[in-house]
Order: structure tokens, then C-alpha cells, then sequence
């Protein structure tokens, strides 16, 4: 090397001014390479701090087993397991394995944005890894990952942060540490044996575009998992709200994730938290504008606008129909608006956005759509109080099946006005006018109809005969179901009892069972709204009516029941499917909200 550098040098002295500045750059050059290879740790101490490295994470590394897939993950608190959501699917049934030991596994948190997701495993010892921040690594610093490829014996490759790619709550790790792709999941540490991130997926077949997302973003689901055992323990609206935002991001399908987030929104807005509801409205659109197929877009728009206008948000609902290209789907839209108008007590303004609707109805060529328009907008007017008005837009219609169920939603509102007298007549026309109606499909649905809209102006009797009436079992569950509910609020329990009995639904059902419990709670028999609830099958539905029993019961004791809503969170914490789990979620916190009001107001 010395004989190398001299044979440099005396070249060096010969060259020409120009030539010797090119000389001097390069003998730095080779000096900085070589310094850079003095720095490197040598192959052997390499091989130390790998085996290390494994020694000391192994414990904490485990196979996750989701049906005839498996992946891998890693132990980052007591029992709870971190992995990536595609591993995890959407199986219902998820096994943790430790050398020969399987564990059974429940999902607690889901974030299929960030591919992180965590399972909870009662049975499993191990201890928790310790963590470091991502955005704390540099290009060239030495990473190992550690998993079990395909369910075999855990193994370790090792490598360099080859790039960080973003930053938002933490930065993406491109690693050059091979990853093969059944051990998804796996840990990637550092030279101390802390986790940096998650093996999460690859580019093409390229080993050096691994990436793994940051232990940031774990280290945030088990937070909001620490967060919600919290609110457990002390429940109040605005961390049951919490809880239900992260279940919404758990969901992968666009249109059941706008939907989830709009039930929260609703729930917010209820709760008088209208700055946070605009908030989750806005997030609620996000989705639905990322929903590729048009109708569905439109179909997801038009129910976020018309929840804006229920929740009192007019300018939000107004931003959100000039999105919305379907003619009728914008008539629904402006005759909600123009309903929560009235109810807000601004009639003028009302009365002008449901002359714009009936115009633009009127406009519409095709007789069949047009009679649609006109019996949205009469249902509308019949449901903001302006009875006279929707007489009037009935009278428009020339589908006379239109013009049945037009008759019956004005029934229904002249019912809940206190005039059962007008309500029995119109409902009496439009029984007549359904029962001329040919088509079976179209006959079965007005006969459903006017049994519940006769239900609820108290005609119980009237009800149920025509309920005999209805062909379709669908139809004629959903009939029994509001004729329970009806029953159970006028006091007669056994009545209701005996007509959810005769519901084929198992979901009608359930959902009759609910009123029924929620009607005994609030007449202060718990026990009998307890054995109510055990009937229910499915956790969802036991969910809801556990929330809504709590809720009754605070509103009649001016207090919650601790041990009641921590039944319903029970239930909740065993949905495994996000979409029900977040539906739950904001159910119960819209129900914590109204038992705090009522308690509120009866001080």
C-alpha cells in the first residue's frame, strides 16, 4: 500500500497544475475509504451483535396463524400482540403460536391504513419488546428482522436503513434485511435489540425494497388501546367516541367506512360536540369521494348531507348537494334540508328551498321518476309539520302506488301531530288504494307501511290485521318489529313479547327485543330487561341494548349505571368486524351523551 501511494505521489509531481487538482481530491478519497472501512465492524463482531440481537428479542417474537395464512409478530405490552392487518384479514378466529403453543387470540385494535393491527392473547407469557422511535434512525444505520417465515422456526436477517420515507406520525423504514413474504409482521430492531418498526410489504421482487412501518405508529394503536381500557373504567361520551374513530379506521371498504364515520358524526352532534362533528362529516366525505363507482358515490353523499341536516348542519348539507349529480338523489337532499329548516323554526326559509324542490320535480319527464320526487318532497312537508302542503304534492302524483305511501307518511305525521282522527282516514285511503296495488313486491311494501305508520298512531289492532295481510316475510318482519316496539312503549310488555316471538328475522327480532328491554328499564324493571337482553344472540345487538337499557335506567335514577355499561362495552369489545364494532361504539356514546342531558336537566 505504501509502495502504492509513493508511485502516486511521484506520478503526482509530474502532472500539470490542472492534472495535480484532480490528485489531491482523490488521495482524499482513498483516505476516506479507507478510514470508512476502518469503521465498519468486522464480520465477527457482526455475527456478535446479531446473535445478541436474536437471544435477546426471540422471547418476544411470535407466529401469528389467521385460518391457512400465516405471518408473524411481535409482543409490545402485557399480553397484546403487534402485526400487520393483512395478516390478520378478516378472519374471525386467530391463533398465537410460541415454539410448539398455540394461544387463541382476539383482534382489540385495527388501523388498516397503517397496516398495523393488535390481537390480544389471555394465555400468552412473554415479554414485552422494548421501542425505538423510527424518525431516530439514519440511512446506514444496521437493522435485523426477526420473524418466523411461513410458521417455521424464528430467523434473523440482517441489513441498513436504505431509506425513511415520510414522516407523518413517523417515517416508512426502507431496509435492505431480506424479508421473505409469509413472515409479514416480523420485527425489525436494532443493533440493541429495540423494535424500530413492522415488516409490512415489498416492491416487486426487488430483497432491497423491503419496508416496514414505524414503531410510531405502533406504539399509537397501543396507546388508544391503553386509552380505551381507561374509558372502561370511567366511561364518559367523548373517549366512547375516541374508541369508535379508531374502529372507523379500521375499516378497508370506503363505503362502510363513510357510513361508520357518519353515525359518529351524528353521535357527536348529539352529544352538542358540533365542532368535532363537522370534523368527522368532513372525514365521512373523504370516503365517500374515494367510492369509485358513481351511483354508490352519489347514494353515500346524499345520506351524509341528509345526516348533516338532521344533526342542524344546513351549510354543511348545502356544501355537500353540490356534489351530488343525481337529480333525485339532490331532491331527497334539499327536502331534508328543507325539513330541518321547519323543525329549526325557520319556515320562510323552509317553505322557499321546498318550492325549489317541487320545481325542479316538476321538471323531471319521466312520469315514474317524477311521482318518486313528488312523494320524497311530500314526505318531507308531511314530517315538518306542513300537512296542507303535503296534501297538495299528493295530489300531483300519478303513480298510485306513490300515492299510497304518500298518504301513508302524511298518516303518520298527523298521528304524531295528535290528530289520530285524520291520521285513522288517511290511513284508511291509502289501505284501500294498497290493497288495488297489482304488483305483489310494490303491495307487500305499502301493507308494511301503513301496519307501522298504524303502530305508531296507536291503532294496535289495526295494525296487526293488516300485518296479516303483508305476503312478503321480510315485509311482514319488519311490520311485527314496529308493532312491538309500539306495544312495549305503550306499556303492554307481554303484548310485545308475544308479537316478537312471531317475527322470522332474526334481526327484526333482535332489534324488537332492544325496545322492548329499553321500554322495561325505563319503567324501572331491570331484572326483566336483563332477561330481555339474554335473548339476543348476536353481541352487536346485545350491545345496543345494553347501551340502550344504561341509558333508560339514567334517565328514570338521574345517574348511570356503571355495571350496565361496562356489560354493553364487554359485548362491544367482542365485535371483531369494525364496521358493527365502530356502529356500537357510537350508539353507546350517543346514548352516554342523552342519560348525561336528561340527568343534566331533571338537576
Amino acid at each position: 500500500m505504501a509502495a502504492n501511494t509513493h508511485a502516486l505521489e511521484r506520478q503526482g509531481s509530474s502532472l500539470s497544475p490542472r492534472q495535480r487538482g484532480g490528485a489531491a481530491p482523490r488521495r482524499l478519497r482513498l483516505a476516506g475509504l479507507a478510514a470508512l472501512l476502518a469503521a465498519l465492524p468486522s464480520g465477527e463482531a457482526l455475527a456478535t451483535t446479531a446473535e445478541r440481537v436474536f437471544a435477546a428479542v426471540s422471547p418476544s417474537v411470535v407466529v401469528v396463524e389467521v385460518e391457512e395464512q400465516r405471518g408473524s409478530g411481535v409482543v409490545v405490552a402485557a399480553r397484546v400482540v403487534a402485526t400487520n392487518c393483512h395478516v390478520i384479514g378478516k378472519a374471525e378466529r386467530i391463533t398465537v403460536r410460541r415454539g410448539r403453543i398455540g394461544h387463541a387470540a382476539s383482534l382489540v385494535r385495527s388501523d388498516r391504513d397503517r397496516d398495523v393491527c393488535l390481537v390480544e392473547v389471555p394465555t400468552l407469557e412473554a415479554p414485552p419488546v422494548n421501542m425505538r422511535p423510527a424518525a431516530d434512525l439514519r440511512v446506514g444505520t444496521a437493522v435485523y428482522a426477526v420473524g418466523a417465515p411461513q410458521g417455521l422456526e424464528l430467523s434473523l436477517s440482517a441489513g441498513l436503513v436504505s431509506q425513511l420515507r415520510g414522516s407523518e406520525g413517523g417515517p416508512l423504514i426502507q431496509t435492505t434485511a431480506p424479508v421473505s413474504p409469509g413472515s409479514w409482521g416480523e420485527g425489525l430492531f436494532d443493533e440493541r435489540g429495540r423494535l424500530v418498526g413492522l415488516t409490512s410489504f415489498q416492491l416487486g421482487r426487488g430483497q432491497n425494497l423491503n419496508f416496514a412501518v414505524p414503531v410510531e405508529w405502533v406504539a399509537a394503536a397501543v396507546n388508544e388501546l391503553v386509552a380505551w381500557r381507561r374509558c372502561r373504567a370511567a366511561p364518559e361520551p367523548q373517549c366512547v367516541i375516541e374508541e369508535a374513530l379508531a374502529a372507523a379506521r379500521g375499516i378497508s371498504e370506503q363505503s362502510s367506512r363513510s357510513e361508520a364515520l357518519m353515525s359518529i358524526a351524528e353521535a357527536q352532534a348529539r352529544a352538542g360536540d358540533r365542532q368535532s362533528s363537522a370534523r368527522t362529516f368532513a372525514s365521512a366525505l373523504a370516503a365517500a369521494r374515494e367510492i369509485a363507482h358513481p351511483g354508490d358515490r352519489s347514494w353515500a353523499l346524499r345520506d351524509i348531507a341528509e345526516a348533516q341536516a338532521g344533526a342542524g348542519d344546513i351549510p354543511g348539507a348545502m356544501a355537500t348537494l353540490r356534489e351530488i349529480t343525481d337529480l333525485r338523489h339532490r331532491l331527497q337532499v334539499l327536502s331534508a334540508i328543507a325539513e330541518a329548516q321547519a323543525r329549526a323554526g325557520d319556515r320562510q326559509s323552509s317553505a322557499r328551498t321546498f318550492a325549489s324542490a317541487l320545481a325542479a320535480a316538476r321538471e323531471i319527464a319521466h312520469p315514474g321518476d317524477r311521482s318518486w320526487a313528488l312523494r320524497d318532497i311530500a314526505k318531507a312537508q308531511a314530517g315538518a309539520g306542513d300537512i296542507p302542503g303535503a296534501m297538495a304534492t299528493a295530489r300531483e302524483i300519478a303513480d298510485r302506488n306513490m300515492a299510497s305511501w304518500t298518504l301513508i307518511s302524511i298518516a303518520s305525521a298527523q298521528a304524531g301531530a295528535g290528530d289520530r282522527q285524520a291520521s285513522g282516514q288517511t290511513l284508511a285511503s291509502a289501505l284501500a288504494t294498497a290493497r288495488e296495488i297489482v304488483d305483489p313486491m310494490y303491495r307487500s311494501r305499502a301493507l308494511r307501511d301503513i301496519a307501522e305508520a298504524q303502530a305508531r298512531a296507536g291503532d294496535i289492532p289495526g295494525a296487526i290485521g293488516t300485518s296479516r295481510e303483508i305476503a312478503d316475510p321480510r315485509d311482514r318482519s319488519r311490520a311485527l318489529r314496529d308493532i312491538a316496539e309500539a306495544q312495549a312503549w305503550a306499556g303492554d310488555i307481554p303484548g310485545a313479547m308475544a308479537t316478537a316471538r312471531e317475527i322470522a328475522d332474526w334481526k327484526m327480532e333482535s332489534w324488537a327485543l332492544i325496545s322492548i328491554a329499553s321500554a322495561q328499564a325505563r319503567a324501572g324493571d331491570i331484572p326483566g330487561a336483563m332477561a330481555t337482553t339474554r335473548q339476543i344472540a348476536d353481541p352487536f345487538y346485545r350491545s345496543l341494548a345494553l347501551s340502550a337499557i344504561a341509558e333508560a335506567e339514567a334517565s328514570a335514577r338521574d345517574g348511570i349505571n356503571g355495571r350496565l355499561i361496562g356489560m354493553a362495552f364487554e359485548a362491544i369489545d367482542g365485535l371483531t368486524i369494525p364496521n358493527a364494532r365502530a356502529a356500537a361504539l357510537a350508539r353507546a356514546a350517543a346514548a352516554l351523551a342523552s342519560a348525561r342531558q336528561e340527568s343534566s336537566n331533571a338537576r
